[in-house]
């Protein structure tokens, strides 16, 4: 039999769901990881916590159901979105993702809007503008840790960073790159 293994990386764990391929629940896990909050508005958390939840999760479901790691046919994510995970070339993150919550990037979004205006804005991206989405974030490292922006070779959500970890490759679905407010 094959199965489909799914994770969710949410704000305060993965959850980890294994179905048969007709469909059935098979089993679940969660595994919890910590949020940083601080200075007011800020939150963090750390990539490798959600890689170790990821690797915990999976490891005791598989073992629970008594599945083998070849019986797993597809590996789905999905996440918490908007959040700036600044990785280098290597695909090493470079210091906590700034999660979606995370209001630090203020003064990002007032300059942003200082030269967009936003009704045009939102008619390039759909969004508004806001320290809550990716772009926003960025900006903010680019200003406050440049010796990070400068080694930043992409950013990624909390899905997308553990499928890097997985596959290799640096991508994102349309609905993560929505909320990027760098898609048009």
């Amino acid at each position: 039999m094959r199965y489909i293994l799914a994770h969710d990386l949410g704000t305060s764990g993965n959850k980890a769901t294994l179905y048969s391929e007709e469909g059935a629940l098979v089993g679940g896990a969660t595994v919890g990881y910590p949020t940083r909050f601080f200075n007011g508005t800020w939150a963090e958390q750390e990539p490798e916590a959600w890689w170790r939840a990821v690797c915990e999760a999976t490891q005791g479901l598989l073992a629970r159901t008594k599945v083998a790691p070849g019986e797993i046919a597809v590996v789905a994510l999905s996440g918490q979105m908007m959040g700036c995970t600044p990785v280098d070339a290597r695909e090493r993150a470079l210091r906590p993702s700034m999660l979606y919550c995370d209001q630090r990037a203020t003064r990002e979004t007032e300059a942003l809007l200082e030269q967009i205006a936003l009704r045009e804005f939102y008619g390039i991206c759909g969004h508004r503008a806001s320290a809550s989405y990716t772009l926003e974030k960025l900006m903010w490292l680019r200003t406050h840790e440049p010796d990070v922006f400068r080694v930043t070779h992409k950013t990624l959500c909390a899905k997308d960073y553990i499928n890097c970890r997985l596959t290799g490759a640096m991508a994102t679905d349309f609905s993560d790159a929505s909320g990027t407010n760098a898609f048009d």
